[in-house]
């Protein structure tokens, strides 16, 4: 479930849902205008309804803004919440007020036969439209709070194994995480090697790698995988694979497919 709600939210998702809302909402107040001018006989203007309809469009820009404003400062929530979201809501409220003006403005000096003056536009949208602003982008504050919370107490710490308990037949042995230098197929079963010991066990590949520290244990090749605290050296086969010397002197294929993640690792490990 909670994947599913992180998907919703996720950058791309949530650009179209605003997108989809926004346009929704520029044509139901536009046909909103033609009712209006319907029922009270007067003549509509659908370029004129568009223009003023326009402060709708700046919704996605700045709701875009004030997120990334909410993401910045989210820290400061615990200390200063009151202050933090007073400026989410007030600040693009107060940009949304002065740039919509200014836009229609422009636009109709450019697409009509007179501009409307800035200070009209303003007293008008103060007049008729300041209540959305803060309702829009207080709602949308409080969401992406709400969000933010939910997936903070939600995304619990990856727990990866520290042991793994083999069933040898007779007996169950447990072999430490630590202890393995590096884990192959060996069909039905995955093979565990240690320093000591191969021990045979009942899992696929995928599956144990599903449950080791990405950081410890690496794909090496598409049946192996290897302890990278393990690994002394590599050296290239000339053909874009290498050779993997482990600390028991065995040597492990590095397939090309998988050298440059191997080396990154590597690296960041050293």
């Amino acid at each position: 479930m909670f994947n599913i709600k992180q998907q919703l939210f996720n950058k791309d998702n949530l650009k179209k849902g605003l997108l989809v809302l926004v346009a929704f909402a520029v044509v139901f107040t536009i046909f909103q205008d033609f009712l209006h001018s319907n029922f009270n006989k007067y003549n509509f203007h659908f370029s004129e309804s568009l223009l003023f309809k326009s402060f709708w469009l700046l919704f996605l820009p700045i709701l875009l803004l004030q997120f990334k404003f909410l993401a910045i400062y989210l820290h400061q929530l615990q200390k200063r919440k009151a202050v933090v979201i007073f400026l989410a809501v007030a600040l693009p409220t107060l940009l949304h007020i002065i740039l919509f003006p200014i836009i229609v403005w422009g636009l109709s000096g450019l697409f009509f036969d007179h501009s409307y003056r800035i200070q009209d536009t303003l007293g008008y949208t103060l007049a008729e439209d300041l209540y959305k602003y803060v309702f829009v982008y207080g709602l949308a504050a409080l969401v992406f709070i709400y969000r933010q919370s939910q997936h903070q107490t939600t995304t619990l710490p990856t727990v990866f194994l520290q042991k793994i308990v083999i069933n040898t037949g007779r007996n169950y042995v447990t072999v430490p995480v630590a202890a393995i230098l590096f884990i192959d197929t060996s069909a039905p079963y995955i093979a565990i090697h240690t320093l000591q010991k191969t021990y045979l066990h009942t899992e696929t590949l995928k599956s144990i790698s599903e449950k080791l520290d990405p950081q410890q244990f690496i794909r090496v090749h598409k049946s192996t995988l290897v302890n990278i605290s393990e690994v002394l050296s590599y050296k290239s086969r000339l053909n874009g694979d290498y050779d993997l010397t482990l600390s028991n002197e065995e040597m492990v294929r590095l397939s090309r497919n998988y050298a440059p993640a191997f080396k990154k690792l590597i690296h960041l490990t050293q």
